[in-house]
């Protein structure tokens, strides 16, 4: 993270009464004031959605293609061999 992860910042929008009502009661319920619980019910939200998008997702075929190369991966071709061998020359590794 950046080193303005630690400032505060302001976040407001408007919203309808029942909506402020609902948030509020909610809060109460967790011994929270509004701001507090609508600042982790927004977090959690954001880490949701962007855990979402980033998670790798593949179709069935995908994910047996996928299975079959780690199971029976193909021989290294000569572009392979080559870097293989100039990473020992350069590592010393012989």
């Amino acid at each position: 993270m950046s080193n303005v992860a630690g400032k505060k910042a302001r976040f407001a929008f408007r919203t309808t009464v029942d909506h402020k009502t609902l948030i509020e009661r909610a809060a109460h319920l967790q011994a929270e004031n509004a701001t507090v619980f609508a600042r982790k019910a927004l977090t959690d939200a954001a880490q949701k959605v962007i855990q979402e998008h980033e998670a790798l997702r593949l179709e069935e075929a995908d994910r047996e293609a996928f299975v079959a190369a780690l199971l029976n991966p193909p021989a290294p071709n000569a572009h392979l061999r080559e870097t293989v061998a100039i990473g020992k020359r350069l590592l010393g590794d012989d």
